[in-house]
């Protein structure tokens, strides 16, 4: 689950959601979004299930800032490091002006937008957009998540009274300090067709200085 503040955004009658499908969301002046974190006042909780993040911020899920790590497809991705006790993601629906959906696009570097039905508590069903990892910034293994990253999670599901077993298991996952992150943090596909591109570029320069 990814979370940020979000500036100007609007109470969205909802409590907490369970994630069912990604059918397509009519286009509108405004949109549900959906995060996990800290939440202006009068923004309602919500939780989205089946273990996918419903939002996620510029932070992977490592923590680091850069690579994005995200679940493969359910035939895929091998059991999790930290299975969560409820399988359901818990977070907190907000409704977005167009203008402050658009800042939160290009704020979100490494995802596309997908659009997710999503279920209340109390059987209301919503369509909510969402910021999922794209292929090229997801990492291509798990790794433990940050201390920064954590506790801003656990402050963020305290904050708006999130589910007591879901911040159970926030609690539970263990961390590692944001200092010194190995290569595995930031390893991302993107990176390596940076990095060879850079690479043809430069055999091009020589080889032009060769030739002349």
């Amino acid at each position: 689950m990814g979370f940020w503040p979000v500036s100007a955004a609007r109470s969205l009658a909802l409590r907490y959601a369970t994630l069912e499908a990604m059918p397509p969301l009519s286009s509108g002046s405004s949109s549900p979004s959906s995060s996990s974190g800290s939440s202006p006042s009068g923004t309602h909780r919500s939780k989205l299930g089946d273990g996918r993040p419903a939002a996620a911020s510029s932070s992977n899920s490592s923590g680091s800032g850069d690579g994005a790590a995200s679940p493969a497809a359910p035939e895929q991705r091998e059991r999790p490091r930290y299975p969560p006790f409820d399988p359901h993601v818990h977070g907190v629906l907000y409704m977005l002006r167009a203008e402050d959906m658009e800042k939160l696009k290009k704020r979100e570097g490494g995802y596309v937008l997908k659009d997710m039905e999503v279920q209340t508590y109390d059987g209301r069903r919503v369509i909510a957009q969402s910021f999922v990892s794209a292929p090229l910034a997801m990492l291509p293994v798990e790794v433990a998540p940050t201390e920064k990253y954590m506790r801003a999670l656990r402050e963020g599901a305290a904050d708006n009274y999130l589910d007591p077993l879901h911040q159970a298991w926030l609690s539970s996952v263990e961390t590692v300090s944001s200092a010194g992150l190995g290569a595995e943090y930031f390893n991302t596909p993107s990176k390596f067709i940076a990095y060879g591109f850079l690479a043809i570029v430069a055999l091009m320069v020589v080889g032009f200085f060769v030739q002349h």
